[in-house]
């Protein structure tokens, strides 16, 4: 097995920190399936390396340690925390509505104490949505403290997962989020990468010409930016993180939504189709909105490129005019 719980035989006790309201009595064993499952997610979003590497500090007896004064096996003592996070809320999330039906050999049947009633849909829907959210901002606290810790935690600097967005020209979430609030999300910002990459080749690419390829190669050579490419580089921002937020409302709305845009289950009163309904007004608004600053944008830029241009650059300039950028 590879999820971090249970090498001690206190699995339920460890999961019940990030879900507290676990049965105590719960038998961690029916857990194991989810939480093999999410652990498998978490590894392919940090790295194998790097979780290994986590893995094999929380099987040591330097683990928790009381009093610990090392630096970095504080650092790997917390890293584990924060890998235990997400995967038991995302456990919880999907053992939650096996374990809320009986198995027997008459079919499956919903059961509940003589004292108690299963809980309401509203309410059910609205502890999915927080638990939902709580492992949302896991993953995000997740990404953010092996990005700080990299020095330490080598395995994720060196990934190849870290290496493909050091070869964007928005390399973070926080460089996202200054063309847009919402690209402030980490995990979001791992997800949109084909979208950032897309417009990059496609666009970008054919737009920008021969100073193209000096800008990536600085960029991702970590070398010292000019004035001038700072300012191509800013301008190509502009249009670069509009477009992968636009693309992520297109292909995966839901994960939009999940980051804070959608109507939250704020009373007994909002059932789950209004809500819903809410968030598909909102993103449709918000799509407008962003499309219409993209292509303020792309003009923008164009201009900027143009002005670069030597006057007799006649092949360059008719380029530019020809090619255009892609059409969402």
């Amino acid at each position: 097995m590879i999820s971090l719980f249970n090498f001690r035989n206190t699995g339920t006790k460890e999961f019940r920190v990030h879900v507290p309201f676990l049965d105590p009595d719960e038998s961690f064993a029916k857990l194991v399936p989810n939480t093999e499952k999410e652990s498998f997610r978490i590894r392919a979003l940090i790295s194998a390396a790097l979780y290994d590497r986590a893995q094999a500090h929380y099987e040591s007896n330097d683990y928790n340690q009381e009093n610990q004064s090392n630096a970095t096996l504080k650092i790997l003592d917390y890293l584990v925390y924060l890998v235990q996070a997400p995967v038991s809320s995302f456990a919880y999330l999907s053992y939650a509505p096996n374990n809320d039906i009986v198995h027997s050999r008459n079919g499956r049947r919903e059961h509940w104490d003589k004292d108690s009633k299963p809980a309401t849909q509203w309410k059910v829907s609205a502890q999915e949505q927080e638990l939902f959210k709580q492992a949302h901002e896991a993953i995000n606290n997740l990404l953010s403290y092996i990005e700080e810790n990299r020095e330490v935690l080598t395995e994720w600097k060196l990934s190849a997962e870290r290496k493909k967005q050091r070869g964007l020209f928005i390399q973070s979430a926080d460089q996202w989020a200054d063309v847009h609030p919402l690209g402030s999300d980490r995990w979001l910002f791992v997800k949109a990468y084909p979208f950032f990459k897309e417009y990059m080749d496609k666009s970008l690419a054919s737009t920008l010409g021969n100073l193209y390829a000096p800008l990536k190669i600085k960029l991702e050579d970590n070398s010292s930016l000019e004035e001038a490419d700072k300012i191509l580089l800013e301008k190509c921002n502009a249009c670069l993180g509009l477009y992968a937020l636009l693309r992520v409302i297109k292909e995966m709305p839901l994960e939009i939504s999940k980051s804070g845009l959608n109507q939250n289950y704020s009373s007994d009163r909002m059932t789950l189709k209004a809500s819903q309904v809410a968030t598909d007004s909102a993103l449709s608004s918000l799509s407008f909105e962003l499309q219409s600053k993209l292509s303020s944008n792309e003009q923008l830029l164009e201009l900027h490129i143009k002005s670069l241009l030597p006057l007799d650059d006649s092949v360059e300039e008719n380029k530019l005019e020809d090619d255009g950028f892609m059409v969402l």
